[in-house]
């Protein structure tokens, strides 16, 4: 089933980078999101820890429309 395996890369993904945190119910909630919309690309917005850290990416990559898509 690609939509588990493309979790499953996911949370691996994920776990390689240890100084990012995820809220806990991204993954579950990302999984869903691919079940439904299956030809849809899923994602989620970041905040930065220390606040302000690389500002201008953080606006970026949060403000990204459907088009720049």
């Amino acid at each position: 089933m690609f939509v588990r395996e493309l979790a499953n890369l996911v949370c691996e993904r994920e776990s390689m980078l240890t100084d990012d945190v995820m809220m806990p119910q991204r993954i579950h909630l990302q999984y869903e999101a691919c079940l439904f919309n299956s030809t849809s690309l899923i994602g989620c917005q970041v905040r930065r820890d220390p606040e302000g850290s690389t500002e201008r990416y953080t606006r970026w990559i949060n403000n990204i429309s459907q088009d720049q898509l």
